[in-house]
């Protein structure tokens, strides 16, 4: 006998009540692990060979994590009961994690413009999850980065500021909120633009932040990790003072909870610091420095307390002791891919004060190689043409600007979307003004405007090419230039100027 409607409604209504729903919610959620772990799977084995994959192989493993989107539909987060949204949850925050794995392999592939799409889907889909959107947004910052989309990416981690208040760590855990990074990465990005007057205003605006949160009660461990935050910007920007005022405050937070005493480590170093700072004699400041470094190898801090050292011994013209440290920064932390770097050049540089330059010429041509990623590689094959310069030998400083053009085609080659990649491009352009290679110079500024048109070395970059088009009687490839500088950077205290300029050239 077949069941009417009302018998179906009962078993309708028994199904809800025996939990149907949820036993397809959790089916759902077993679908998309099964799917993501087949992706890993499939990573893992195409690690584990010999050959390292190219972007062919990368992009394949893309779409296998890209995959997970279409095993569940959108909304996640649905249902009546409370523990249907909860698989919901569960399910949402796989896919976007699925998806930011995608993410990494299309940039790892030199393909950040799908990360870029990525991170606006996870952003559509995050259904009010405040993890996956803050996920979407670094995902975005580090996509628009690696595009040399520099000031979208700094305008995106200010809005990260204002929307994501950042959480204290979970119980039992001292794990840091990643949103208390960005201020000091804006000031990086800055630093990596050639631009250290915006570096100094992020780090202001840091202060600032920091301070605003100190404005109002917060968990003891999340309050110390703000200080801690604000104290690294203080000591940068050297305000001793501020910096002693805000330790006084962190050692009287660490005394009153026993659960923060992990943050005597950083404590001694600040304090080291500062010490090093404020004497007329550094010296009590720069062994404080190096006893924390002995006593805490493994502290992230660490590294930088020894380059710290070697910054104070050299500015107190005690070269072999500074010249010491910096090779120690580099032989015992070779992968502090932040400092090493730099340690490395101020080697290079101490080494030629202390009259070895061959050894010094090494250390620099040793840079690009070791540390391609970094301020210093890219300064160190202009600086051995410059240091021939100066010591008068003309011929192979002419020599090392050709070498200097060869390495830094070769670095873009590498990683054409690099964050040096400009700087790399504007030093190509500096070689060929310095050997008179004028259409080779006016090509560099071409390549500037095409691949880097917001970039401040750009700018510098379009009024060079006005001046060698203009003199070499090109006057509207002059004026050209000129009314490119006026599009890209509307707002510059020069754009009265340059139009007059752009003018006078068309009259």
């Amino acid at each position: 006998m077949s069941a009417g409607p009302g018998r179906w409604l009962l078993l309708a209504a028994a199904c809800l009540a025996a939990g149907c729903g949820l036993a397809e919610r959790k089916a759902e959620r077993y679908r998309v692990e099964q799917t993501a772990y087949a992706a890993h799977k499939a990573e893992r084995e195409v690690r584990l060979m010999r050959t390292r994959p190219d972007s062919t192989a990368l992009l394949k493993l893309r779409a296998e994590y890209a995959r997970v989107r279409a095993v569940s539909t959108p909304p996640y987060i649905r249902g009546a009961s409370v523990r249907d949204r909860s698989v919901g949850r569960d399910v949402l925050r796989l896919v976007a994690g699925a998806e930011l794995q995608s993410a990494r392999l299309a940039i790892e592939a030199g393909r950040p413009d799908i990360a870029l799409e990525s991170s606006r889907w996870l952003a559509d889909h995050a259904e009010g999850d405040t993890l996956v959107a803050r996920q979407s947004d670094f995902l975005a910052v580090g996509a628009l980065r690696m595009m040399g989309r520099q000031n979208e990416a700094i305008e995106r981690m200010r809005g990260m500021l204002t929307r994501y208040p950042p959480n204290p760590p979970p119980a039992g855990s001292s794990e840091e909120d990643a949103i208390l990074t960005v201020p000091e990465m804006m000031a990086g990005v800055r630093r990596d633009q050639g631009d250290e007057a915006g570096a100094k205003r992020e780090l202001d605006n840091g202060a600032a932040y920091l301070r605003g949160l100190l404005s109002e009660p917060r968990d003891p461990m999340l309050e110390a990790q703000i200080r801690s935050r604000l104290v690294r910007i203080l000591l940068e920007q050297n305000q001793a003072a501020a910096a002693i005022e805000q330790v006084s405050a962190l050692d009287r937070l660490v005394a009153a909870n026993p659960p923060l005493r992990e943050l005597q480590p950083e404590l001694e170093y600040s304090r080291a610091k500062i010490r090093a700072m404020t004497d007329h004699d550094p010296g009590e400041g720069t062994a404080m420095l190096e006893q924390f470094a002995a006593r805490y190898p493994k502290h992230p801090l660490a590294s930088r307390a020894l380059l710290d050292a070697a910054v104070f011994l050299e500015d107190a013209k005690r070269l072999p002791d500074a010249l010491a440290r910096y090779r120690e920064v580099v032989a015992r932390y070779p992968g502090d891919e932040e400092l090493a770097p730099i340690a490395l050049f101020r080697e290079a540089m101490l080494e030629e004060r202390t009259g070895d330059w061959d050894r010094a010429k090494s250390t620099l041509e040793s840079l690009p190689v070791k540390y391609p990623r970094s301020q210093a590689a890219v300064e160190a094959p202009f600086t051995i043409a410059m240091r021939y310069y100066a010591r008068g030998d003309k011929d192979a400083a002419k020599v090392a600007l050709g070498r200097a053009v060869a390495i830094y085609t070769d670095m873009i080659a590498k990683d054409s979307t690099s964050a040096y990649a400009p700087v790399c491009r504007y030093n190509i352009l500096r070689a060929h003004l310095s050997l008179g290679e004028w259409d080779k110079a006016l090509a560099a500024v071409d390549e500037l405007a095409l691949r880097n048109p917001r970039h401040p070395f750009t700018a510098q970059a379009l009024l060079e090419g006005a001046k060698v088009a203009n003199a070499n009687h090109q006057r509207d490839r002059a004026a050209g230039y000129l009314q490119q500088y006026l599009e890209f950077f509307p707002d510059s205290p020069l754009a009265a100027q340059v139009r007059q300029q752009k003018n006078a050239l068309l009259q």
